[in-house]
């Protein structure tokens, strides 16, 4: 995965408490999710934390204690906030991106501001 400055979750409001390896991590967690609609695997995570200076343990367990990101037992990402890796209720589409689910529908709304374009949601069993 590469990072591309300027993308559009740059402009999300990532958590100002997060040192600077752990805020990278969770932009490009972002901005995989917004391209492909699906997260960077287990080792791109940690290769992202080496990259911007920080030792993956402790940089992932920040950004899940800042709980922006949360992982399965196996180290995958199982919410990235907004986005949701697995499928939920609540699908969200953007002409030229990919369809993705959101963790809810509050989540699914803030995701028209996070990309700064319309988005169409369509919720099931809502």
């Amino acid at each position: 995965m590469t990072e591309t400055a300027g993308s559009a979750p740059d402009r999300c409001c990532a958590d100002e408490r997060l040192s600077e390896p752990a805020r990278r991590v969770h932009l490009a967690v972002l901005a995989a999710s917004t391209a492909t609609g699906r997260p960077p695997p287990p080792a791109e995570l940690e290769r992202l934390a080496r990259a911007h200076g920080g030792p993956p343990g402790p940089v992932l367990a920040e950004v899940a204690g800042a709980d922006v990101l949360a992982f399965t037992s196996d180290g995958r990402i199982r919410a990235a906030y907004p986005f949701s890796p697995a499928p939920t209720a609540i699908q969200v589409s953007w002409p030229g991106g990919p369809q993705v689910h959101a963790m809810c529908a509050i989540d699914a709304l803030g995701m028209s501001a996070m990309l700064g374009r319309p988005v169409t949601e369509r919720g099931y069993g809502v």
